[in-house]
């Protein structure tokens, strides 16, 4: 049940790139090490597009981005709710992302398009723990990603 509107749902769950960023604690760059090309590769927002398309034809109407790196590139992230724009298009969706990886300034644009919730991952309250598992990252840096969440 969508708690905005109250209306039920079909939920589709995506990932909008392959991958993740030379970060000391990401065991992928490990895995991607053996092969050629980048560590990090995202998708194209027309093969989302196209992706999204065939979906809401099935009926899917809240779509649910996984990927903590969704916006490690803000021009590409913003080109989904231009696009959803465009075509007229209101979806209801929702992302979970690295809190330090936030960009503030692409909620306006999401929101328009129908951004229902916002995930972060915090290890830590901790800013001792938060250095010994070298999450590069602050207390500071998650306390102020979650105020800017309700902007």
């Amino acid at each position: 049940m969508d708690t905005v509107d109250q209306k039920p749902r079909i939920k589709a769950s995506l990932i909008s790139n392959r991958g993740c960023l030379p970060l000391s604690f990401c065991g992928i760059i490990t895995f991607y090490a053996a092969s050629p090309g980048k560590s990090w590769r995202g998708r194209s927002v027309l093969t989302w597009w196209m992706k999204w398309n065939n979906w809401r034809q099935g009926g899917v109407s809240h779509f649910e981005f996984q990927d903590d790196n969704f916006f490690v590139q803000p021009k590409r992230a913003l080109k989904l709710p231009k696009r959803c724009a465009r075509c007229g298009l209101h979806i209801c969706l929702s992302h979970a992302r690295r809190s330090d990886r936030q960009r503030r300034e692409v909620f306006p644009a999401f929101r328009q398009a129908g951004l229902r919730y916002v995930g972060a991952g915090l290890e830590s309250g901790s800013q001792g723990s938060l250095d010994r598992l070298n999450k590069e990252t602050t207390v500071e840096e998650n306390s102020r990603a979650w105020a800017s969440c309700g902007q």
